[in-house]
């Protein structure tokens, strides 16, 4: 609300944006689309969906628990790890939403320090004088 939430904070995101904003989408080469762009995104993918299944079907029964715990874990990975993600943005956004009022905060203060010590008083009239 208050900040810019940078969903694809990494530089290199930004530039395939900014290149498929500034060309075209269908301007750009057919196999640098593919490549980079939705290769990538299906890369992540695969990857944010194996790590779990691994360590659902391969991980916990090796460890030696029984096949109702198991069970248990194959059901509640997914939510589990849904849940630890949401936790972690939201944990993201408070501290860059505590970070900015705090810059907030201290830039205020500095710039009404700056702004009274350019103000003089007029101690025979009661007055405040703009100093130059």
């Amino acid at each position: 609300m208050l900040t810019p939430i940078n969903w694809l904070a990494t530089k290199a995101w930004r530039l395939k944006f900014e290149r498929i904003r500034n060309v075209g989408i269908n301007r750009l080469p057919s196999m640098w689309l593919l490549g980079d762009v939705i290769g990538s995104i299906i890369n992540t993918l695969v990857t944010t969906l194996s790590i779990p299944y691994l360590l659902a079907k391969a991980l916990f029964p090796l460890l030696g628990f029984s096949q109702s715990i198991n069970l248990a874990v194959e059901r509640c990975i997914w939510p589990a790890l849904l849940a630890m993600i949401t936790v972690w943005f939201m944990a993201k956004l408070t501290r860059d939403l505590i970070i900015y009022l705090h810059q907030l905060v201290f830039n205020e203060r500095y710039l009404v320090g700056e702004r009274v010590d350019n103000l003089t008083e007029d101690p025979e009239q009661g007055i405040i004088i703009h100093g130059t």
